[in-house]
Formats: C-alpha cells, structure tokens, sequence
C-alpha cells in the first residue's frame, strides 16, 4: 500500500480535527485487516482515542500492549511506555 492512500490519513486527520469517533472506527477497521506495519501505529492512536474518550483501562490496555511488543518500532514502543504512565495515573483517580 502507498502512503498517501492509508487508510491512517484519513483517522489521523479525524483524530486532529477532535472526530474521536470517526478515527476509533477508522483506527478499529486497519486493526480488523492483517498485520502490517501500520498495526502498530493504530493501536497506539486508538489508544488516545480512548484515553480522551474517557477510557483510560482501555488506552492502558493498548499502551502496554505496544509497549511490551518486541515487533512494534523501538521509538512507538518508548512513546507508548511514556503515555501508559499517564493513563495509569488516570486509572488511579478513578
């Protein structure tokens, strides 16, 4: 698949525009395909998805889960680690 048709624009630019419900179907639907390389990269944005969603056991879910994943790109895997602190930290207030 060429970048400039991935299906991740179109939920990247839903994500940016605050259209967290468009971009939780779009992230959802690359997640239903195969595996690729762009599977991690939607499981770590739908984890902000659901975070800003007000669903922090969900993004921690997702953050630890790209987080431990020896296969995700070791810079994805650094950024979700630092972001399933702060989802952690929201659990906790609840």
């Amino acid at each position: 698949m060429r970048w400039w048709k991935s299906p991740l624009l179109a939920e990247s630019a839903a994500f940016a525009r605050d259209d967290l419900d468009s971009a939780k179907a779009e992230y959802e639907a690359v997640l239903a395909q195969p595996a690729g390389t762009l599977t991690p990269y939607a499981k770590y944005k739908l984890g902000w998805v659901r975070f800003n969603q007000q669903a922090p056991e969900d993004a921690l879910a997702d953050f630890y889960d790209i987080a431990h994943d020896t296969s995700t790109p070791k810079v994805l895997r650094k950024a979700a680690a630092f972001d399933l602190v702060r989802a952690y930290a929201e659990v906790g207030k609840s």
